[in-house]
């Protein structure tokens, strides 16, 4: 009676979490940071050629959890004018290179889990950041998506045009990018100026239910061989 018991306990868990890893492909998360001439709380804009090419500048976010546990992650700059050369959104350190993939979007290069320093490269910006650069990107609206093994949280992130040093040179960043990154739970929206980034290693609810399966296996395994003997 213990070992029929045993085996419906561990039967029964490996339900919840098959059906745990169905359910997590309906949670979405989406914000929105907008910056105009008169209203700088979302996003910051340098625009020294006062001529606005980067008004209203915008940066949208979609988060959302993949049937197999992970995570999607999806971003898209618009500018009003010019293009967008690079774009850096932080993540926590250490980030392996397989920690990020299936990256698509309007980019010739990424740079997986480094850091970067403000100057030449990345005029004006407030500190340093880590976390990964899509490179060589282009259009006045661009996108990135990715998938990764990392939780959403709260961070930074920063992007520029082409023009580094010259005239017309644009760049922008989060309002927040200064202040603590908040420790709340994602959610929709935006808290303090942040948007959400990848962070830390999450458990993978599918290689959970194939453990789980497994032992249900074992466990009927010697059930029908103490029967036997």
């Amino acid at each position: 009676m213990r070992r029929y018991a045993y085996v419906m306990l561990v039967a029964i868990l490996a339900v919840v979490l098959l059906a745990g890893t169905a359910v997590l492909g309906d949670v979405t998360y989406h914000g929105q940071l907008i910056a105009t001439p008169d209203d700088g709380s979302g996003i910051w804009v340098n625009d020294p050629g006062d001529d606005e090419d980067w008004f209203s500048a915008e940066i949208e976010w979609w988060v959302s959890e993949t049937e197999a546990g992970f995570y999607h992650y999806q971003y898209e700059i618009r500018v009003y004018d010019g293009t967008v050369s690079h774009f850096i959104i932080e993540t926590s350190e250490p980030l392996p290179e397989g920690d990020i993939w299936d990256i698509t979007g309007d980019y010739t290069e990424a740079f997986i889990g480094e850091w970067f320093e403000p100057g030449g490269g990345n005029p004006d910006m407030p500190g340093d950041l880590y976390g990964t650069k899509f490179d060589e990107t282009w259009g006045t609206t661009f996108n990135i998506e990715f998938t990764s093994n990392r939780l959403p949280v709260w961070g930074d992130f920063y992007a520029k045009n082409g023009q580094a040093g010259g005239l017309g040179l644009n760049e922008f960043w989060n309002a927040g990018f200064l202040l603590d990154d908040p420790l709340f739970a994602p959610s929709d929206g935006s808290i303090d100026g942040h948007l959400l980034r990848p962070d830390s290693r999450i458990p993978e609810p599918a290689t959970l239910a194939i453990f789980a399966i497994g032992l249900l296996g074992m466990g009927v395994f010697v059930r029908r061989r103490q029967s036997g003997d």
